[in-house]
């Protein structure tokens, strides 16, 4: 999944030693956690708002493919691209890599669909989100 284009985000994260299991590595859900913060930040950026009730959309599906082991203090970057935009739903690809080797350490895609949490529905991709997507495409 490698992509040949610039990423719309990137995130750092420090390796604590709360991350990490028993086998002294990060768990597999905490990979996913810095995914979502990187995801989060990304689209409270581009919708102008703050909180949870600013991204206006759920999280419908993830994939991911975990290449390599990071430990206590490695320094770990996110970076997300858009790979496709739908009527209600769009897919982000991810990398994370480790910074300074730059040894890719996990690839993902998530599928997410934009919601009116008051109505309990999927609605269209909001207008200011689709641009933000299409133009990192």
């Amino acid at each position: 999944m490698p992509y040949d284009r610039p990423p719309v985000h990137r995130k750092r994260f420090e390796v604590s030693i709360r991350d990490c299991d028993g086998l002294g590595h990060v768990n597999h859900v905490v990979y996913l956690t810095y995914l979502e913060m990187a995801r989060a930040e990304w689209a409270l950026a581009v919708r102008g708002t703050k909180g949870h009730a600013g991204l206006g959309f759920i999280f419908a599906r993830i994939e991911a493919d975990y290449r390599a082991e990071a430990t206590f203090g490695d320094v770990l970057e996110v970076s997300i691209w858009p790979v496709r935009v739908g009527t209600k739903s769009w897919t982000l690809g991810y990398e994370i890599r480790r910074v300074g080797s730059e040894e890719l350490v996990l690839e993902a895609q998530t599928v997410l669909v934009s919601y009116d949490f008051e109505a309990g529905t999927s609605i269209p991709v909001q207008p200011e989100l689709r641009a933000a997507l299409e133009a990192g495409r």
